[in-house]
């Protein structure tokens, strides 16, 4: 028995500081769909990877966003093989061969239990249940493993089935893959970014992503990718009042939403393209053919001016034109996620935009250092100016005492 432990523990840290290979995963759009999650609508892609020594094959769904609709613990999740247990947890019922294939801790060696249990309850049942544990995770054949901690879920009581494990790349999970894999010397970054390529998305990982000159913003809230808006724009007019909310989300959702109140904004500038109170579709514009009538708007960051033109906001339904429209805020979608080049960093929590943006123009300090000179001698001869007053002032006083002895 201790020979194997020590074999695997071989195994297990034989590579410990040698980097991935793997510099992203491509996501087949038929396997992404959409989830209307307890932080709003968002979409995540899955892929095949394995976990745990021997390896275990597992269907993993990545997401910026929580995908559930309940306010669950914000970070991964792995349903384990407890949960093909009759009548406790249905949410095997709708898996493929009934979650046989679920992660199964015993059969790991390299498991570790962190001892941490949680228990998520709901109308008066629970909802979730599991506790925490690590083991390695790893998305491509003959490369390396990293160790990952998540919640082993033994009972879940979601009846549809969403995929094998959830690896959460939200803002407030504290223990984000890439995270884990940077402080573990096995990514060169704990960075990512999306594109697209050949009608695939890519989740782009262990890269240098070396954009120093684009600034890094921290995000506004500290469990969203969001950022505070400094202004907002529609042509030659200001609108941030118009907008009500200044803040900007960034998701993975398939188009941009536009805050209700600008939408309807729009419809008043520009009545002719609507009819009735439908602010969020376009008449007389078929085929989005209108939407260069439109100004542009254009969103302020404290680093960045983000320009939107009227066809990034549209989509096209058939022949109509139409708006997905926000409750809240902008939501920048995926085609704005590869557009501007968002690169996101879970380790400070800041984002850059690294193409389509233009830079806010700050003064530079170095520009105030001849004005601190210029102020600097300014201020040195007032003083000695005032010390030469005071030195005739003194000598002025002692001639009028000599004087008035004299007298």
């Amino acid at each position: 028995m201790h020979s194997l432990l020590a074999c695997v523990e071989l195994l297990f840290f034989k590579y410990k500081g040698a980097y991935l290979i793997q510099k992203y995963l491509a996501f087949d759009p038929q396997k992404c769909q959409a989830f209307n999650g307890s932080q709003g609508q968002t979409v995540g892609c899955t892929i095949q990877g394995s976990i745990g020594l021997p390896n275990q094959q597992q269907i993993f769904l990545f997401v910026l966003y929580n995908p559930l609709s309940y306010s669950v613990i914000d970070t991964n999740l792995l349903v384990n093989s407890q949960c093909t247990i009759a009548n406790k947890c249905s949410y095997a019922y709708n898996a493929p061969k009934r979650g046989q294939n679920f992660y199964n801790q015993k059969k790991s060696f390299t498991k570790q239990t962190q001892g941490v249990e949680y228990e998520y309850i709901s109308n008066g049942s629970t909802y979730m249940k599991g506790t925490y544990v690590s083991d390695i995770i790893t998305f491509s054949t003959n490369d390396q493993s990293i160790t990952m901690d998540f919640l082993s879920v033994s009972n879940f009581r979601l009846s549809s089935y969403i995929a094998d494990g959830i690896i959460n790349l939200s803002r407030g999970n504290a223990n984000n893959i890439f995270v884990e894999g940077y402080n573990q010397e096995k990514l060169i970054s704990p960075k990512f970014m999306f594109s697209s390529s050949f009608n695939n998305f890519r989740l782009n990982f262990n890269q240098d992503f070396d954009f120093e000159d684009s600034p890094s913003i921290q995000t506004y809230s500290n469990d969203q990718w969001n950022l505070q808006l400094a202004g907002i724009s529609f042509g030659n007019e200001n609108v941030e009042a118009v907008t009500h909310f200044q803040t900007l989300n960034i998701n993975t959702v398939q188009y941009i939403e536009v805050p209700y109140s600008l939408a309807q904004y729009i419809q008043k500038k520009y009545p002719q393209y609507y009819s009735n109170d439908k602010y969020w579709q376009l008449n007389n514009c078929f085929l989005c053919s209108c939407v260069d009538e439109f100004p542009d708007i254009i969103l302020y960051t404290s680093e960045y001016a983000i320009p939107l033109k009227m066809k990034d906001l549209t989509h096209q339904n058939e022949m109509d034109c139409y708006i997905y429209i926000s409750d809240t805020n902008f939501i920048f979608g995926m085609q704005q996620l590869t557009s501007l080049g968002i690169v996101f960093n879970p380790l400070d929590g800041s984002i850059q935009f690294t193409s389509n943006v233009k830079k806010m123009n700050h003064p530079s300090i170095s520009n105030f250092y001849p004005i601190m000179i210029l102020a600097s001698i300014t201020l040195l001869l007032l003083i000695l100016l005032l010390f030469f007053f005071e030195l005739k002032l003194a000598i002025i006083k002692d001639e009028f005492e000599f004087f008035k002895k004299l007298m």
